[in-house]
């Protein structure tokens, strides 16, 4: 997956739906994004001074967990999750026809 589909997708590229709203009253919504971050840190410091790999991919996977927990165990998180999800992938396909779209994100999209 590609860096742009991963900030929209988890970062809230659309301003009208935020997936992290979805999981709410829980500290996941919290750890997710500080184990993004700090993934995204860890990212920068591998490139730079070849930081252990396993040690990116743990803090990484912390977030990936939770969220994951979240949505198959709460039944209203996982609907509305698919419903966002599917509000950005229809608005891409728009941007796609009007050619607004990068090459690897549409290509992504329309498979």
């Amino acid at each position: 997956m590609n860096s742009t589909i991963f900030f929209k997708l988890f970062l809230g590229g659309n301003p009208n739906c935020h997936y992290a709203m979805f999981i709410e009253g829980r500290n996941t919504r919290l750890n997710f994004f500080l184990s993004i971050t700090f993934g995204f840190i860890f990212i920068i410091a591998n490139n730079l001074f070849k930081v252990y790999f396993l040690f990116l991919f743990f803090i990484l996977s912390l977030g990936y967990i939770q969220t994951a927990t979240a949505l198959l165990t709460d039944p209203i998180t996982a609907a509305k999750f698919s419903e966002c999800l599917n509000k950005i992938k229809w608005k891409w396909k728009k941007m796609d026809k009007l050619g607004l779209c990068k090459p690897k994100i549409a290509s992504y999209w329309s498979s």
